[in-house]
């Protein structure tokens, strides 16, 4: 199942979740479809109609949902080493 929490609300880190647009014109965070793509247990529909989720954008979902953990993950470290030097 992917998330329910509105586009602009994100569990992943982000103050401004990523999105993306699926062939069946619903949308959902990347990062959400990014952690059910890459799952082999998971079937890569759409949490809204079932539809599957074709190869193609299956790849995209991969390649840019790393992408934008990697961001995350950077910006992440920024603001805490900028509270680490705030504190020393």
């Amino acid at each position: 199942m992917l998330c329910l929490f509105p586009l602009n609300d994100s569990l992943h880190g982000s103050k401004y979740p990523k999105t993306f647009n699926l062939d069946c014109g619903h949308k959902f965070h990347l990062l959400c479809l990014y952690e059910t793509v890459q799952r082999r247990e998971c079937r890569k529909v759409c949490g809204e109609c079932w539809t599957d989720i074709d190869s193609d954008d299956q790849e995209t979902i991969l390649n840019k949902g790393k992408i934008e953990k990697k961001r995350i993950y950077k910006e992440s470290k920024d603001i805490a080493n900028k509270i680490l030097k705030s504190i020393q």
